[in-house]
């Protein structure tokens, strides 16, 4: 997208995507004075590349299961 006629173009990826997107430009015009001139740049290649993230683990709230009559139970974190 183009934002607001700024020069700025922006690239929407979803939430925890990673990966590489080349994109291809082309800039277009009038044409110059009397619109005689080329009216399209030569296109352009360029790539985004967005890195995975080695993002922190999250706990819910979610109620620990446990075993009753049982001391020093263990529930390991992984297994959830």
């Amino acid at each position: 997208d183009l934002i607001d006629g700024h020069k700025l173009l922006a690239y929407p990826v979803v939430e925890n995507w990673n990966g590489e997107v080349r994109l291809r430009v082309r800039v277009g015009d009038n044409g110059g004075p009397g619109g005689a001139g080329e009216r399209w740049s030569v296109s352009n290649e360029f790539c985004i590349r967005v890195l995975p993230v080695n993002d922190l683990p999250e706990v819910g709230d979610d109620a620990l299961p446990y075993l009753e009559g049982v001391e020093d139970s263990v529930v390991k974190v992984l297994d959830m």
